[in-house]
């Protein structure tokens, strides 16, 4: 007779463990990087008996509690996250470095620059008026200042470049730490799902893809466990984890990343941007501010050691310095302001000959083979960096929607809607009483032919 107890019993265990599950469920529905767990359930074969009886089978089999998850769509999720942090850590860094310049009407270098050249206009109608000279004292030393300021932030942001570099290569070697000990976690569990362990290493993994690229690969001797690479690097392979430290390039002096003493090069992530920071972004401003200061320094100085002063001097320096950062004006004329040299002729005081050129000096092709101003050179510096500033914001801007809809996808596919486990749990507990009854109608069943038979 294939009414019995063990068919009852296999559907009231089945459906107290769904019960259980879909509880887990909604207790972590607001736990980060949880996926969503569903009993895998099977019909049970009547082994004994024959013929109808061992086709109509024996209750349901529990096999395994599965996470629902979307691997393709996680590895893109991590991809764009990678891509965001790029972006995002670049234009944070580019923003302040604007700031550093602060182009505005207000203010800036670019003010600091014309405001110089046209106290030089002023003085060449009144040579011989000290209280122009005294305006371009203080047009000339307020210029010398902003040049020493900006190099000066340049080189603190060059600094914050560097401590985030090391913060983050902290984080990441703690991150593959922890993903390492998940893996021997994991292979030595007692069970082939050991779900909450597999929730905790894609957290770890979705936070390492803010700062690097991230590519899992199933380990091939166990596919519970995970290898991740990064720029063509293994950084975790099985239960072992191996650190990123940085170094320098022989050759460019440049600071490069290694792992295991190899040269490690993330393609994505925050990382590669404070890395392109630090190597390209941030020296190639530099380089800029100090050609502009450098020619400027040598320019002024030429014409104006060949001029005279009121007091007949001559042969003085305008600037002392080679570049942004030693840039001075001149104590001496500071001092003595006769000895500002505007005259081209010591026997004419008022002529302002060198005065004309010095204030010709802004439109003076001296850049790009004599083909750019000191103007023009400044103005399409700031081009580029307001280039740089806006690549990295639209790119930002590109990969954050494409991220918000990669993560909306993914939450509908594997997180937690609380209404749904609310009606499921309903709908579990009914199996459950209809299985408590079922076997109480078996139990009544036999009572009653033991009864007769008694």
């Amino acid at each position: 007779m294939s009414l019995n107890f063990n068919t009852a019993l296999s559907g009231l265990l089945t459906s107290q463990k769904q019960m259980e599950i879909a509880q887990n469920n909604i207790a972590n529905a607001n736990t980060e990087g949880y996926a969503r767990q569903r009993l895998e359930v099977s019909s049970n074969d009547t082994l004994v008996g024959s013929g109808i009886e061992k086709e109509i089978g024996s209750g349901v089999i529990a096999n395994q509690v599965s996470r629902i998850k979307d691997e393709l769509l996680i590895g893109q999720v991590r991809s764009e996250k990678s891509q965001v942090g790029y972006y995002d850590n670049l234009s944070k860094t580019l923003q302040d470095v604007e700031v550093i310049f602060g182009d505005t009407e207000n203010g800036g270098l670019n003010k600091a620059i014309t405001g110089f050249f046209n106290s030089w206009e002023e003085l060449n109608k009144f040579p011989e008026e000290k209280s122009y000279r005294f305006a371009l004292v203080g047009q000339a030393q307020g210029l010398a200042n902003q040049l020493t300021t900006i190099s000066d932030q340049l080189d603190e942001a060059k600094a914050n470049v560097d401590a985030q570099l090391d913060q983050k290569i902290t984080q990441i070697n703690s991150l593959t730490t922890k993903i390492a000990k998940i893996n021997e976690k994991i292979g030595n569990a007692s069970t082939d799902n050991p779900n909450a362990l597999f929730d905790e290493r894609d957290r770890y993994l979705n936070e390492l893809s803010q700062y690097i690229d991230v590519n899992v690969q199933k380990d091939p001797k166990n596919p519970n466990l995970i290898n991740v690479k990064s720029g063509g690097t293994y950084l975790v392979a099985g239960v072992t984890s191996s650190p990123v430290k940085k170094m320098e390039d022989t050759l460019t002096k440049e600071m490069i990343l290694g792992v295991n003493n190899v040269e490690y090069k993330p393609n994505e992530g925050s990382l590669l941007s404070d890395l392109n920071l630090k190597n390209d972004f941030l020296p190639r401003y530099e380089t800029q501010l100090n050609d502009l200061a450098t020619t400027l320094i040598n320019r002024v100085n030429s014409y104006h050691v060949a001029g005279y002063g009121t007091d007949g001097s001559t042969g003085n320096k305008f600037f002392l310095g080679s570049d942004a950062r030693t840039i001075k004006f001149n104590s001496v004329l500071e001092a003595n302001t006769e000895k500002i040299a505007v005259s081209a002729n010591p026997t004419s005081p008022g002529n302002s000959g060198q005065g004309a050129l010095i204030a010709g000096v802004l439109d003076e092709k001296l850049f790009n083979g004599g083909t750019v101003s000191l103007q023009g050179f400044y103005n399409g510096f700031l081009v580029d960096m307001a280039t740089d500033l806006n690549n990295a914001n639209d790119q930002t801007s590109v990969h954050g929607n494409v991220l918000t809809g990669l993560e909306t996808t993914k939450q509908s596919i594997q997180g937690v809607s609380v209404d749904e486990e609310m009606t499921n749990l309903l709908q579990y507990q009914h199996f459950y009483i209809a299985s408590s009854k079922m076997i109480k109608a078996t139990d009544d069943t036999f009572r009653q032919l033991f009864d007769l038979i008694q």
